[in-house]
């Protein structure tokens, strides 16, 4: 009767297990939303770049970067914040929410005024 029993708890827990739906982090959205948010600031830093080497007129409003930043310090100063928006965003889906998608949103958003207001600088 005990081994009936134990084996029964085993089967119960096993199953349960089984049912847990494990979600990935990594899947198809998050990879393409995340995808887009970087082409979008590659395409803000390069038209910044663009701006800035064409326009006397044209300055950088970003306090982190100063007037006229070089394209290291572009590049240098946001791969590291875009890495940050990843992590976080993944931390945040991995915590069942879909409150993930706001960073990359927000970043896309932002980024595309940022390169409408280059291009029209220009």
């Amino acid at each position: 009767m005990k081994q009936l029993i134990l084996t029964l708890m085993v089967i119960s827990v096993a199953t349960a297990n089984a049912q847990q739906k494990t979600q990935r982090v990594w899947d198809t959205d998050f990879i393409a939303l995340h995808s887009i948010s970087a082409a979008m600031t590659v395409a803000d830093l390069e038209t910044t770049r663009a701006c800035l080497r064409i326009s006397p007129r044209c300055y950088e409003a970003n306090p982190i970067f100063g007037k006229h930043p070089s394209t290291a310090r572009l590049y240098g100063t946001t791969i590291p914040i875009q890495a940050g928006t990843v992590l976080l965003s993944a931390w945040i889906k991995k915590q069942d929410s879909g409150w993930w998608r706001l960073t990359p949103m927000l970043n896309i958003g932002l980024r595309s005024f940022a390169v409408t207001v280059n291009l029209r600088n220009r």
